[in-house]
C-alpha cells in the first residue's frame, strides 16, 4: 500500500520553503542596498586613483618606473625624519634623538612632521622598500580624500548624486594635493577635514558630537601645524552652520521663532567637545607648544601694517586651470575645477536653499578668499608666523569648501527655476571672464583651450536638468471620454465634462430600452451597444497610472543623465588639469628624482651607520662627507650635527650659525661644516664617513680608520667626550649675531680653556685689489657692504697671503653670493659662498703664496669681508690635553639617558654639548645637581672635586601633564557620551534576576 504524506508535514515544508524564499529575498535586498550604498565611494576612489596612476606612469614614478617623489624638502628634510622614526627603538626613541644638532626633542618633531599613520606603517617594511612605499602612500591619499569628501557631501545633502562623486574626485585632484603631494605630513588633514565638517553637521543637527571630536583630535595629533589651521576653519564652519537651527515659523497667524534652545545647546556642545578634542590631543599640543616657544619663529612679531598681496582677481586666477604650481611664497594652489565658476553662483541663487545658509557661506567664501591676500590673516592661518616657502599651506580648506558648496548647488536644481539657473550660469561666465582678464594691475591670464566649453557645457546641462525637473506632473486622476451616439449627449464637450455620470446613465438607459423594445418588433435601426466599444474604466486607470509613473521616472532619468554629463565634465576637467600640470617643467609641475639612486643611498647610509655608530656603552658623534640630505645623520641612524626642522631650537641655531656653519633655510636649519678639527673635537665628532673619497680636501689631521667598498671611515684623534670640565669663563661666552666663523671658534676655545690661547692665528694679506666696486665699510660684517660700479655686472676681489709656517689654513668670509677660488702651489679649488661662512683653504708650506679670488656676478649691493687664519696644531694640542684630562668616561648611552664617570681635581663646571630645552636633569652620584645654561643653552652642571658618577636624564617637556590631560579628556568624553548607558548597565547587572 502506497504511503501518503500527512497533511501537517506538507504544510510545514511549504511554510519552510516560503520562509527560506523570503529570507533569500531579504538577504538579496540587503546586499543590493549595501552595494548601492558603497558603489559611489568605490567609483570616486577608482577614478581618483586611476588619474593618480596615469600621472605616476607619465612621470615614471615607482612602481611604474624608476622615479620618485623624493625631492626638494621631502628628501632634504622630511624623509630622513621618517627614517629616524623607522630606526627608533622603544618609547625613548620617540622622545629624544641624538641624530642632529646636539640632540633634539623627537616627540615635538614627530608632532610636526611624523605622526601620520602612514609614516608609522613604514616600520613594517624592509629598508629597500621604503622609498617606493612612501610614493604609494602619497598616491593612496588621492582616493582616500575622495572617499571622505563624498561621505561628507552625501550626509550634508541627504541624497546621492553623480555631481557629488565628481566633486569628491575634483577635491582629491585639486592643485593643493598636486603641489604638496611631496609634503605627506600635511595631506593627512586633506583626508580628515571632510570628517571634521561632517562631524560638525552631526553635532548641530543630530546632537551627536563623537565624529567631530575624534576627527579633530586625529587631525591635531597627525599634524599639529595643519591641524591648527583646521581648528580655525572648524570655528568658522560652525559659525555658519549652527545659526540654521533658528527658524521663523510663519504658518501660524503670528510668526514664531523656534530653535533658539537647540542653538544654544549646540554652542555648548561645540565648545565642550572642541575642548575635549584639544584635551585628548594634549599629549601632542603641550610638548610641541613648549618646543615651538624655544624656536626663532616664536620670536617673530605680527605684521604691523596691513598689506594686500593683490586684488580679488589676482587671487582668483589661481582657481583657473593649468596654472603653474606655487612652491615659492608668491601664490596659492586652489584649483578644484573650472565648473565651480558656474556652480557657486547657481548655489547662491537657489531659493530652495535657506537664505541664512547662503548668506553665511557667502561671508565665509569672501573671508577665505581674503585670507589669501591679507598679511594679517595669512599670519594667523600659518600658526602666527610666515612660512619661508610653500605658501597657502591651509588652502586645501578653501578648495574643500568651494567644491562642496558648488556641488550642493548643482545637486539641488529641483528647487531652482530654470531662469535662475541661466542667470547664475551667466554670472559664473562673467566671473570667469573678469578673473582671466584681471582687474587693475593683475595680468591677463590666457585660458587653456576648451575652458569656456567646459563651463558652458556644464551650465547648459544644469539648465536642461532644471527645466526637466520643472515640467509639471500629470494629474493623479485621468479624465475619461465615452464613445456614444450623438443623441445621447448634446455636444462632445458636455460628454467629456460629465464623463463619469454619463457613462453610468447611458448604460442603464440602453439596458432598459433593449428589454422593453426588441429591435425586431419596433423596427429600431440602431444596433445595441457592443461590449468592446465600452472603455473599461479600471483598465484605463491602470494604464494611466503606469504612464504617469513612466513620465515621472523619465523626468528623473533625464535629469540624472544631465547630472551624469555635468559630472563627466567636472571629472574630465579636474583629471586633465592634474595630469597636464604634473608634467610642467621644473618647480612649475611635479618634481621627481631617481628612486633607485635614493634607495641605494639610504641602504648605504643605513649599513654604514649600523656598523660604525656608537653603542650602549659609549657615546660619540659622527658626520658624513656628502651626506646627501640636510639631515644626513638620520638615514644612517648615527649621532650627527646637521639639522633642518621647523622645531629647531633657536639657541642651537644661533650657536651653530655664529660658528660659521651653513644656513640653508633661515632660522630652521644648519648644515654642519666638518672642516674645522677644533669644532669637531669640542662637539665630539669622532668619525667621519667619507662617501666622496676626498676628505683630505675638506679637513686636515684625520686618520683613516677603515676602508669599505662604499666609503672611508676617518677618525678624529682629538674628539672630546659629550661632557668635560671647563673654565668658569664659559659662563661669559656670548653667541654673536655677527657671523665670523673662525673668530667665534677661537672665542669658544678661549672660554672653555680659560685663557686667550687662540688656536687659529690671523694672517695678514700682502696685497688686496678689487675691480668694479666701491665700499661702504662698517665694523659689523652684517652691514659691511660693497657696491658694484655702474655699468658693470661683475665684482672681483683678490687677496694674497704669504705662508710663514707649514700648516692648515682657514678662511672666514662675509660673502652671500659668488664663489671663493683658492690657489697655491698644490691647491686649486673653488668653494661656493653658500657652503658656509668658513672654509678649509688647504694645507700650505712655508714660503709659498696663497691667492684668494672672489667673483660675484649680477649683484649691485652685497656684503663684503674675508680673513685668513692658520691653525696652530701645537696650541690646539695644548687645549685638547687640558680639556680631555677631565672628561666623562661613558658607561651607558641611550636616547633619554647618558651615564658615565668623571674625576675632577677641583670643584668644576662640567660643560656638556647637550642643549637644554627644559627636559634635561643632571644627577651627581644619584643626587640632582645644580645646572645652568652656557653658550646660549648648552647644559652645564656644578660638580664638586673627586670621583663621581654623572647621569643625564631627559623627559619631554610637557609630556607628563599632556598625557594626564589626554587621559582625563578621554574619560570625560566617555562619561558624557556613554555615562547613562554605563550606569544603566551596572544597575541591571546588580539587580536580581
Amino acid at each position: 500500500m502506497a504511503e501518503t504524506s500527512k497533511p501537517g508535514v506538507t504544510e510545514n515544508k511549504a511554510r519552510s520553503a516560503e520562509k527560506a524564499e523570503k529570507k533569500e529575498k531579504k538577504d538579496f535586498s540587503r546586499l543590493l542596498r549595501w552595494v548601492l550604498a558603497i558603489a559611489p565611494f568605490v567609483i570616486a576612489a577608482v577614478i581618483s586613483a586611476a588619474v593618480g596612476v596615469i600621472m605616476f606612469k607619465i612621470k615614471e614614478i615607482a612602481p611604474f618606473g624608476t622615479k620618485s617623489l623624493l625631492c626638494m624638502d621631502l628628501w632634504g628634510q622630511y624623509f630622513p625624519m621618517y627614517l629616524d622614526v623607522y630606526g627608533s627603538h622603544g618609547l625613548s626613541g620617540l622622545m629624544h634623538s641624538w641624530n642632529g644638532a646636539f640632540g633634539f626633542n623627537s616627540w615635538a618633531q614627530n608632532a610636526y612632521y611624523c605622526n601620520s599613520i602612514f609614516i608609522f606603517m613604514l616600520k613594517l617594511l624592509p629598508g629597500e622598500k621604503l622609498v617606493a612605499a612612501l610614493d604609494i602612500f602619497c598616491l593612496a591619499k588621492l582616493p582616500l580624500s575622495a572617499v571622505t569628501s563624498l561621505a561628507y557631501m552625501q550626509y550634508k545633502n541627504k541624497k546621492r548624486s553623480f555631481v557629488f562623486i565628481a566633486a569628491a574626485v575634483a577635491y582629491s585632484l585639486c592643485a593643493y594635493m598636486l603641489a604638496f603631494m611631496s609634503q605627506p605630513m600635511w595631506t593627512d588633514c586633506v583626508i580628515i577635514a571632510p570628517f571634521v565638517m561632517l562631524g560638525i553637521d552631526r553635532l548641530v543637527s543630530e546632537k551627536k558630537p563623537l565624529v567631530y571630536m575624534v576627527s579633530l583630535a586625529a587631525a591635531i595629533i597627525s599634524s599639529f601645524y595643519i591641524g591648527f589651521a583646521l581648528c580655525i576653519f572648524s570655528v568658522l564652519y560652525y559659525a555658519v552652520t549652527a545659526p540654521l537651527l533658528v527658524r521663523v515659523n510663519k504658518e501660524d497667524s503670528k510668526p514664531r521663532v523656534t530653535g533658539i534652545k537647540d542653538f544654544f545647546g549646540s554652542v555648548l556642545r561645540f565648545g565642550v567637545f572642541s575642548l575635549l578634542a584639544g584635551m585628548i590631543s594634549a599629549l601632542v599640543i603641550i610638548p610641541i607648544g613648549l618646543a615651538i616657544s624655544n624656536t626663532i619663529a616664536s620670536e617673530s612679531n605680527a605684521p604691523e601694517k596691513l598689506t594686500w598681496y593683490g586684488n580679488i582677481t589676482y587671487i582668483m586666477q589661481n582657481m583657473l586651470p593649468q596654472r603653474n604650481l606655487w612652491v615659492q611664497y608668491t601664490g596659492t594652489n586652489i584649483f578644484t575645477g573650472t565648473v565651480v565658476f558656474a556652480a557657486l553662483p547657481i548655489y547662491f541663487m537657489n531659493n530652495g536653499i535657506r537664505a541664512a545658509e547662503r548668506i553665511g557661506n557667502a561671508v565665509l567664501f569672501a573671508f577665505l578668499l581674503m585670507s589669501q591676500s591679507c598679511n594679517f590673516l595669512d599670519y594667523m592661518w600659518h600658526g602666527f608666523h610666515f612660512p619661508n616657502q610653500l605658501p597657502g599651506r591651509w588652502t586645501f580648506l578653501f578648495s574643500l569648501f568651494v567644491v562642496t558648496v558648488g556641488a550642493r548647488g548643482l545637486a539641488h536644481l529641483r528647487d531652482m527655476k530654470p531662469i535662475y539657473v541661466i542667470i547664475g550660469s551667466l554670472i559664473g561666465l562673467g566671473a570667469l571672464y573678469v578673473t582671466a582678464n584681471g582687474i587693475g594691475p593683475t595680468q591677463i591670464y590666457e585660458l587653456p583651450e576648451g575652458t569656456w566649453k567646459t563651463v558652458i557645457l556644464a551650465s547648459l546641462f544644469a539648465v536642461i536638468a532644471s527645466a526637466i525637473l520643472h515640467i509639471p506632473e500629470l494629474p493623479e486622476e485621468p479624465v475619461f471620454r465615452k464613445k456614444t451616439a450623438p443623441e445621447n449627449a448634446d455636444t462632445a464637450a458636455e460628454a467629456v465634462e460629465n464623463a463619469d455620470d454619463t457613462v453610468t446613465a447611458e448604460a442603464e438607459e440602453k439596458s432598459e430600452t433593449a428589454e422593453k423594445a426588441p429591435a425586431a418588433e419596433t423596427g429600431d435601426t440602431q444596433a445595441p451597444a457592443k461590449e468592446e466599444d465600452t472603455v473599461s474604466e479600471e483598465t484605463s486607470r491602470k494604464n494611466y497610472a503606469a504612464f504617469r509613473s513612466f513620465f515621472s521616472k523619465a523626468k528623473l532619468v533625464g535629469a540624472g543623465i544631465c547630472s551624469l554629463v555635468i559630472a563627466a565634465v567636472m571629472i574630465t576637467d579636474s583629471g586633465d588639469n592634474f595630469i597636464e600640470v604634473a608634467q610642467f617643467p621644473n618647480e612649475s609641475g611635479v618634481q621627481v628624482s631617481d628612486e633607485t639612486g635614493y634607495t641605494f643611498t639610504i641602504n648605504k647610509m643605513m649599513r654604514n651607520g649600523d656598523q660604525f655608530r656608537s653603542g650602549r656603552d659609549e657615546f660619540y658623534r659622527m658626520e658624513a662627507n656628502s651626506g646627501y640630505t640636510f639631515n644626513s645623520s638620520m638615514p644612517g641612524g648615527f649621532h650627527g650635527m646637521s639639522y633642518y626642522s621647523s622645531t629647531m631650537n633657536g639657541q642651537v641655531y644661533r650657536l651653530l650659525r655664529s660658528l660659521g656653519n651653513r644656513v640653508y633655510a633661515e632660522n630652521v636649519s644648519t648644515v654642519y661644516n666638518i672642516s674645522s678639527p677644533v669644532q669637531n673635537s669640542i662637539f665630539g665628532i669622532k668619525y667621519i664617513l667619507d662617501f666622496n673619497y676626498d676628505l683630505n680636501n675638506v679637513v686636515p689631521w684625520q686618520e683613516p680608520a677603515m676602508t669599505t667598498d662604499e666609503c672611508i671611515l676617518y677618525k678624529n684623534p682629538t674628539a672630546l667626550s659629550i661632557a668635560f670640565a671647563a673654565s668658569d669663563s664659559i659662563r661669559n661666552y656670548e653667541v654673536s649675531d655677527e657671523i665670523k666663523g673662525v673668530s667665534a671658534q677661537n672665542g669658544l676655545v678661549n672660554a672653555l680653556y680659560g685663557e686667550e690661547i687662540n688656536p687659529f692665528r690671523l694672517v695678514n694679506e700682502t696685497s688686496f685689489v678689487s675691480e668694479n666696486v666701491s665700499f661702504s665699510p662698517s665694523e659689523n660684517w652684517e652691514t659691511n657692504y660693497f657696491i658694484t660700479d655702474a655699468g658693470y655686472s661683475q665684482a672681483i676681489f683678490r687677496w694674497e697671503y704669504y705662508v710663514e709656517q707649514d700648516g692648515p689654513f682657514y678662511i672666514e668670509h662675509n660673502f652671500r653670493a659668488g664663489n671663493v677660488h683658492i690657489m697655491g702651489m698644490n691647491v686649486d679649488k673653488t668653494v661656493g659662498s653658500g657652503n658656509g661662512r668658513f672654509i678649509y683653504a688647504g694645507t700650505f708650506t712655508a714660503g709659498e703664496t696663497i691667492t684668494v679670488e672672489v667673483v660675484v656676478d649680477d649683484i649691485s649691493v652685497g656684503c663684503f669681508g674675508l680673513n685668513m687664519y692658520s691653525l696652530d696644531q701645537n696650541v690646539w694640542n695644548t687645549v685638547y690635553n687640558k680639556l680631555s684630562s677631565e672628561q666623562l668616561q661613558m658607561t651607558y648611552a641611550g636616547n633619554t639617558k647618558i651615564k658615565g664617570e668623571i674625576d675632577l681635581a677641583q670643584d668644576s663646571l662640567v660643560f656638556a654639548s647637550i642643549p637644554q630645552d627644559g627636559g634635561w636633569s643632571v644627577y651627581c652620584d644619584g643626587r640632582k645637581a645644580e645646572t645652568e645654561m652656557v653658550c646660549g643653552n648648552m647644559l652645564a652642571a656644578s660638580i664638586p672635586a673627586g670621583h663621581h658618577e654623572l647621569t643625564y636624564r631627559y623627559h619631554v617637556p610637557g609630556l607628563r601633564i599632556g598625557t594626564l590631560i589626554s587621559i582625563a579628556g578621554i574619560l570625560i568624553a566617555c562619561a558624557i557620551l556613554y555615562g547613562k548607558r554605563i550606569i544603566a548597565a551596572i544597575k541591571n547587572k546588580k539587580s536580581p534576576k
